[in-house]
């Protein structure tokens, strides 16, 4: 090979001009339209590889049609999107509804688009044949909740204890488990009284073990809002039009691509709320209170 570019020193020069080109062509096209790339990060995503997988094909659409290009940034941990925000470490993150109300508290975050999902709401369940056979029988009993700070398996799933007359924080004993087919596996066994998730996962899981009709749905929230892909406050109101209309009038491209992934078959059905109504979110914040958080109960204060 080497001895190919010394006889034809002109080929060397034009593999490294077509690589250099290759490098830069996104970059240069951002520069063209005269945005910079936006960083873009999914809150409960670790590392960068799955973060690709499963929104690389939205990223590459969005990139296309709003002419703005779109770079990944990896999230350390469940708290690294507010730093990343607030360090002006990323530019949009994608983030749960929990998440979103928690983030925006902190960080005058401003939501671009939400994701409204069909059939998104939370569910308590007991056994057909267990001890609750409503939900004001779980008084004195023990119920497990998922990850702290979930919506649909920890906040919202308390919201439904609290409106139907018990103190979440008093009259139960709450557990969390982080896997949701554990919760339902010890369930099964007789080893908690409850569990609650998201009407989805539930249908998902319950499939997968001995006997799945032998569940009873003891409880349901309303339908919650949605998960929201929002932007610091330093992201230029240009990049905030460009993306709004993207999002208003590539909908169906879009959702395409986001579905178009195994791991995000939750989204189908999905329509975009364009730059929606924060208040949509009270209902979250009245969660966070209930379940003991009051520093997320309220809305942010605006900027000065």
């Amino acid at each position: 090979m080497t001895q190919l570019f010394n006889r034809f020193p002109g080929i060397l020069f034009f593999c490294l001009s077509f690589l250099l080109a290759a490098a830069t062509s996104a970059s240069a096209a951002s520069l063209a339209s005269g945005t910079q790339p936006l960083r873009f990060a999914v809150s409960d995503i670790l590392g960068l590889e799955q973060v690709r997988n499963e929104w690389g094909a939205f990223a590459d659409k969005l990139t296309v049609i709003s002419g703005i290009e779109m770079q990944f940034v990896p999230m350390r941990g469940r708290d690294d999107a507010f730093l990343a925000l607030s360090q002006k470490r990323v530019d949009l993150v994608l983030a749960g509804p929990a998440e979103y109300v928690a983030i925006r508290n902190k960080t005058q975050a401003i939501p671009v688009a939400g994701f409204s999902r069909p059939d998104y709401y939370s569910i308590i369940v007991g056994l057909k044949k267990g001890p609750a056979q409503t939900l004001a029988d779980l008084a004195g009993k023990t119920v497990a909740l998922g990850s702290v700070g979930s919506t649909s398996a920890h906040l919202a799933p308390m919201q439904v204890l609290a409106d139907n007359g018990l103190d979440p924080l008093r009259d139960v004993r709450i557990i969390h488990v982080d896997k949701l087919e554990a919760s339902l596996a010890s369930l099964s066994l007789g080893k908690i009284t409850a569990t609650a998730m998201s009407w989805k996962d539930f249908q998902r899981l319950s499939k997968t073990l001995p006997s799945p009709d032998q569940y009873r749905i003891l409880g349901k929230s309303p339908i919650l809002p949605g998960d929201v892909l929002m932007a610091g406050p330093h992201v230029s109101g240009q990049n905030l039009l460009q993306l709004h209309k993207a999002f208003r009038d590539h909908e169906a491209e879009l959702v395409q691509a986001i579905i178009s992934v195994e791991a995000n078959a939750k989204y189908k059905g999905m329509h975009f709320l364009v730059a929606p109504d924060d208040t949509q979110y009270d209902s979250i914040r009245r969660m966070y209170s209930t379940a003991g958080f009051p520093g997320f109960d309220s809305r942010p204060k605006p900027a000065k």
